[in-house]
């Protein structure tokens, strides 16, 4: 029996394991450009910095380090010219966004957020102020599920072990292998079926000074519903051709042309 534990708890990590930990690390060369453009970042060269962090993506654009860095460069570019046409306070926010979904956790990203916001021309709510559609994004994100998962097995595994111990010699027809088996069978369903019922509703920032919102996916005059402005943050419901169906915080909805938005690719 013990042997049998042993073998699930192995088995239960390395699954873990390899699904969070599982990074690619950097090489020597693109640890040191990364070090040159924060250089050229704390010396206040921003353009300069912001030319390398953009070319690091291209080998790792899910590191957490990166993202967040490119974000507080065009937050210096923005903030050096609030009234710049060239927005940086989208692209900032934009980028805040994947760090804080790579890592959501960070409070320096949450706070840098909700900093820009501050700037943005919509008042569309905070999201507190509709809380079961905040709820439901929440859980159906990759981490808590993966996470709800895990614990379901830990119960699994606890329930079989105790029927094994308690009912032993009454199940003389099923050998340790045969246990073993069916947790990993289990646990790779569990698995299987939770990756595929994720349905994440991502975000998107807008990216032009001020974009129309229509009622339908057509860019008819008589359709305008309401404008959002640059750095705006928005749900994206879904995609028909050329067009994001969007929702706000505030309940407000419709239809967004691709190009003006920024769609926060997830990790």
């Amino acid at each position: 029996m013990r042997f049998i534990f042993k073998q699930l708890i192995i088995i239960f990590f390395s699954l873990l394991s390899s699904s969070f930990f599982a990074l690619g690390e950097n090489t020597p060369f693109e640890e040191l450009l990364f070090e040159e453009a924060n250089n050229y970042y704390i010396n206040k060269q921003y353009t300069d910095a912001l030319s390398i962090y953009t070319k690091l993506l291209i080998a790792d654009n899910n590191d957490h380090s990166l993202q967040y860095n490119i974000a507080n460069t065009y937050a210096k570019l923005f903030l050096s010219d609030p009234s710049s046409t060239n927005l940086y306070l989208s692209k900032s926010i934009y980028h805040y966004l994947i760090a804080q979904q790579i890592s959501p956790g960070d409070l320096g990203t949450e706070y840098n957020i909700k900093y820009l916001k501050q700037w943005t021309k919509d008042n569309i709510g905070e999201e507190e102020s509709f809380s079961f559609n905040q709820l439901k994004l929440n859980l159906m994100s990759v981490k808590p599920w993966f996470y709800l998962l895990g614990s379901l097995f830990i119960l699994l595994i606890t329930i079989l072990i105790l029927i094994s111990v308690v009912f032993n010699k009454k199940t003389k027809g099923i050998k340790p292998t045969a246990w073993t088996l069916a947790l990993m069978a289990t646990t790779c369903f569990l698995l299987v079926l939770g990756i595929n019922q994720l349905k994440i509703t991502p975000k998107g920032v807008i990216s032009l000074a001020e974009v129309n919102i229509y009622s339908e996916p057509t860019p008819e005059e008589n359709n305008i519903s309401f404008k959002l402005h640059q750095g705006t943050e928005v749900y994206i419901k879904s995609k028909e051709k050329d067009w994001y169906e969007i929702f706000l915080p505030n309940g407000l909805s419709g239809w967004l042309l691709e190009k003006h938005c920024l769609a926060v690719e997830l990790p």
